[in-house]
């Protein structure tokens, strides 16, 4: 008996050389339910092994029901072992590949000679690098020679670049990502007046600076202090860029600040202050695009 199947029935037909088979086959058609495909093969054995009973001398052969595709030719069978055995060589070469192009998380030599080939930075002829100390010092000079006045963004740079210089070593690429971030994308510096109890018009200074949105929008706290300037904000904000990629949580960088004491203030005065500050900030600031928070 061969069953033909159909992803929408349970079977559409059977065909059989048997005319017992068929006559049993159409009986059930001739109800109201559709038959399963267990209670066709059920009817369909039972009448086969009648009529072989009453006709003995002839020679009647009896087929499984079961789905063509279940059973493979041998050289089907061939082919699809072969197909699998030659998918799978294909992939363990694709990985031997990657391998022989990265073989560590670090890269292999052949990358890291061709990154160490380039120059770091080109002012008056190009500088390169052997060594990942070499590097970090090249960028600590970098950033010297920029911002030679704020004494702690310096101090922070270098410690962090001291950090980083074995990493520099094994993959010399990332002192390249190193160079960029040392440079904010967005330094904003602006004026803040306001009000005191005595009716005098007070300024102070307000700094927002976006170090680096690469993971995500800006996110940093604000700073209010009489010692905040803007290498204390600068300083700041190049530890955020760390403190926030270690998180896991996809947000860029930023700080802000003004250099008001809130010491000495009274409580409306620092309402009228914060309302100040706030109407010039809001420009540079959104739900995608900066999230200041509590310093």
């Amino acid at each position: 008996i061969f069953v033909k199947y159909n992803y929408n029935y349970n079977c559409i037909a059977m065909m059989s050389t048997n005319s017992a088979a068929a006559m049993a086959l159409r009986s059930l058609r001739t109800k109201s339910i559709k038959p399963s495909i267990a209670t066709i093969a059920t009817s369909a054995a039972t009448a086969t092994t009648t009529s072989t009973s009453t006709n003995s001398n002839s020679n009647s052969t009896t087929y499984n029901a079961t789905p063509p595709h279940r059973h493979r030719h041998p050289h089907h069978l061939h082919l699809y072992q072969s197909r699998s055995q030659s998918s799978l060589a294909e992939g363990k070469k694709k990985t031997l590949i990657l391998t022989k192009k990265s073989q560590d998380v670090h890269g292999n030599m052949q990358l890291s000679k061709s990154w160490r080939n380039k120059p770091l930075f080109r002012r008056q002829g190009d500088v390169r690098f052997r060594t990942g100390l070499e590097a970090a010092n090249l960028l600590v000079e970098e950033a010297r020679r920029r911002d030679d006045h704020e004494t702690q963004f310096i101090d922070s740079v270098e410690s962090t670049m001291q950090c980083l210089s074995p990493i520099f070593e094994r993959n010399p690429r990332y002192a390249f990502v190193a160079k960029q971030l040392m440079e904010p994308e967005r330094f904003v510096q602006f004026r803040v007046p306001w009000l005191d109890d005595t009716g005098v018009i007070r300024m102070n200074r307000g700094y927002r600076i976006q170090f680096s949105s690469s993971l995500g929008p800006y996110e940093g706290a604000l700073h209010f202090g009489s010692h905040v300037n803007s290498a204390t904000v600068k300083s700041l904000g190049f530890d955020q860029v760390f403190s926030n990629g270690v998180t896991g949580y996809p947000l860029g960088a930023a700080v802000g600040g003004s250099d008001i004491n809130p010491f000495d203030k009274s409580e409306a005065e620092m309402q009228r202050f914060c309302q100040s500050f706030m109407t010039e900030l809001v420009k540079y600031i959104g739900p995608d695009v900066d999230l200041p928070t509590m310093g």
